[in-house]
Order: structure tokens, then sequence, then C-alpha cells
């Protein structure tokens, strides 16, 4: 592809040399097996700007590489049809699982560091020389076993060993703010590294992010998300409001303290 100094949006595909960057501005890469016939070794070198890498649903990572030299990182992915993409500065980049800026799907993304521990599921990251990853399919919560949490209630919900998406429906047609019952839910057991949590919130606002990107953020003119850890009791309580009695609406995380590893989609 041929690039400018402004704000790119790249496909990576067969027909891009071995290296390639946009430099100068805010850049996307997307990255599919659709676009590549797997015989590439193609490298991103791009140190200028705020830089994405967005990664289609459905696409198989068959293996990858994470390589560390003091706070420097280079990321490959090999891919199940063989192709081999290669990320310099990988600490410096935005990753979007599921993103698709060309179908509207632009999320707002995590870090390098979560990109590896909770999509690459590389847990012990060297922090210095090199650790390998195995095979992982990104995917959206769709492809999650689906657990409502109960509104107008106070119970506590277990999570399993299965990869699970909490869907919390607030603004659905039960309200949770149009009612004097109490919704003070506790999740118990969510691991970070598979679940997600899923909200349908008030507001216009969607997308797909860590937790800490709703903290203290207005839905609309009458309520705001606070998230909070509670290092007293092991615990992060997400508050949304409140209902029609002026108490907190609540979702308590049970066990987890690091929000930025707590992934969200909001619809």
């Amino acid at each position: 592809m041929s690039f400018t100094a402004r704000n790119d949006i790249n496909v990576i595909q067969s027909a891009d040399t071995s290296q390639i960057g946009a430099l100068a501005g805010d850049d996307t890469y997307i990255l599919t097996g659709y676009t590549l016939t797997g015989k590439e070794k193609i490298t991103i070198s791009d140190p200028l700007g705020k830089n994405s890498l967005e990664l289609i649903d459905n696409l198989i990572i068959a293996s990858s590489v994470v390589g560390m030299k003091g706070t420097s990182a280079t990321l490959r992915l090999v891919l199940d049809n063989g192709a081999m993409i290669t990320v310099l500065d990988a600490e410096k980049f935005t990753y979007q699982p599921s993103g698709n800026i060309v179908l509207g799907t632009d999320w707002t993304g995590m870090g390098f560091s979560d990109f590896v521990s909770r999509i690459l599921k590389i847990e012990d990251l060297l922090s210095s020389g090199v650790t390998t990853g195995g095979s992982v399919m990104i995917s959206n919560y769709d492809s999650l076993s689906l657990v409502e949490l109960p509104v107008a209630s106070t119970k506590t919900v277990y999570a399993t060993s299965a990869a699970e998406a909490f869907f919390m429906a607030l603004d659905g047609e039960t309200n949770a703010y149009a009612t004097t019952d109490l919704t003070q839910i506790t999740l118990t057991d969510f691991n970070p590294y598979v679940d997600q949590i899923l909200l349908d919130l008030p507001g216009k606002w969607s997308g797909q992010g860590s937790l800490d990107v709703v903290d203290d953020m207005d839905l609309d003119d009458q309520h705001t998300v606070s998230v909070q850890v509670d290092s007293i009791n092991d615990s992060t309580v997400i508050s949304f409001g409140v209902n029609l009695n002026n108490e907190l609406i609540t979702l308590t995380l049970s066990g987890v303290t690091d929000i930025s590893s707590v992934w969200l989609s909001v619809q």
C-alpha cells in the first residue's frame, strides 16, 4: 500500500513489501488472514504517532513470539496459514481484537501488556529475552457462553471454568433505574483472562475496552459510572447510579483488583 503523513488505514496484504510503515500520523493496521496467502513475512516499522493493530474476528493465530529488551518489545504473530507479521516497538501500539474500523467497530482497544496476557494467553512474560505463545482465535463476546446477571436482585453469581460473557441489562426491559427493587450483584470467580462483562447502559456510548475506560463516565444527564477498588475485601465495585429509592446500583467483582485486566463490551 502507499502511505501518507496523515492518519492512514492499512490492510496488511500479500502485495505489501517485506517492511511497511506509514510513519507520521496515527495509523491503523488491519490484520486478517483473508488478504494474505501464507507466504508473507511482513514487518511493521512505525515509531511515530499513536498507532493501532486491529485483528479481525475469527483470525487464527497459530503461535506468537514476544521479544523484550529493556522496555522495547518486538511482537511476532504467525497465522494459521503460515503468514508471519512482526511489529517493532510493539509496546507503543494499541491492540483492537475484533476491531474493524472499516465496518465501524473501532474499539478503544488495549495496551500491549493486556493484549499479550489476555489475548495471546502469555501470562509469564519475560522482562528480557523471548517468550512464546500458543494458538488462539480472535473472537468477541458472541463466541462466549452468555450468563445474564439478574437486575433487581442482590444475588451472588458464580463464574465457571468456561469462558463466559456476563450480561447486565441496566437499560433494557427490566430497567434498574426505574424500579424500587435493589440491584447489587456480586460476581465471584470471574477470570479476567477468559471472561468478559457485557453491559446495556443508558446513553450513546458503545464499544469495547478495559474497565478503566468507563470509570467516571457520564452516561447521560443523570447517570455516571464509577469504578472503585476495595483493597480490604479484595474486590472491585462498579457503581452505575441509583434506583428510585436513591439506592446504589452496583456490580461487585469479587477477587478482582486490577481494573485494567477486565475486558468489557457496551452495547
